[in-house]
């Protein structure tokens, strides 16, 4: 089974011990993953255009170029975080980044008590795209799973597991409900079959006496779930619609 990826972070700065703190914070705040650091913009440019990166965190003021500029010139840039010694000098110029996905614009000297502010803001914006789960043999992992790779829910008592093609069916799992997963999901992307499972429609591939397919699973079988009597008329009214 592959391995799901943690997070990558960039730091832009010409000071190394900034990127020490923030790879401290980041440790403290169960945000792990690849931290890559670098002193000069144009480098760290030229890796954000071709490797991924969830969370960039950037100096406003640098020689050959500036943070603003930085994320100016990425068609599609990561979550990002403007720090500087001179916050008021540039604050407004600085929010005009908000559609470039600005998260944060702070204070060199706020960054460690601004920290949870940060975390927070970017575990908010990936709740659209991404769900975040713990991985049951590690405390306090979060791992970031994309919601179109999970393939359906399985609530046991407060727990509830997360089930995608390359994950066991008790390896990653949520401390939500079923009823709060399904306010959090979009319309009719995902159907309660039992009190206790919930799939995710755009996985089926095939219904066939009374049971759906969602395809491969973990172990190669296909993974197949009977829909009870009860939720039969309901169900197929939906999946007639996909």
């Amino acid at each position: 089974m592959s391995e799901i990826k943690k997070y990558n972070f960039v730091v832009v700065d010409d000071n190394p011990d900034l990127a020490i703190i923030i790879e401290h914070l980041l440790r403290v705040n169960h945000l792990d993953g690849t931290l890559h650091y670098f002193e000069n913009p144009i480098k760290a440019l030229n890796f954000l255009k071709v490797s991924p990166c969830d969370m960039l965190i950037t100096d406003i003021e640098m020689p050959e170029m500036s943070g603003l500029e930085l994320i100016g010139k990425l068609e599609n840039p990561p979550y990002t975080v403007i720090m500087t010694a001179f916050d008021q000098k540039y604050a407004v110029e600085a929010y005009s980044y908000l559609d470039k996905n600005l998260l944060d614009f702070l204070p060199k000297s706020a960054i460690i008590s601004q920290f949870p502010r940060i975390k927070d803001r970017f575990l908010n914006r990936f709740q659209t795209d991404f769900l975040l789960v713990n991985r049951n043999d590690i405390t306090d992992e979060y791992i970031k799973i994309k919601l179109d790779d999970i393939k359906y829910f399985q609530q046991v008592k407060h727990i509830t597991y997360v089930i995608t093609e390359e994950s066991h069916p008790k390896e990653l799992y949520i401390n939500r409900s079923l009823l709060e997963l399904q306010s959090f999901l979009s319309q009719n992307s995902c159907f309660q079959i039992r009190k206790c499972t919930l799939i995710m429609m755009k996985h089926i591939i095939g219904y066939r006496n009374y049971t759906v397919n969602l395809g491969k699973g973990y172990d190669g079988n296909d993974i197949l779930l009977d829909v009870p009597f009860r939720q039969r008329r309901a169900f197929l009214q939906l999946y007639k619609k996909q």
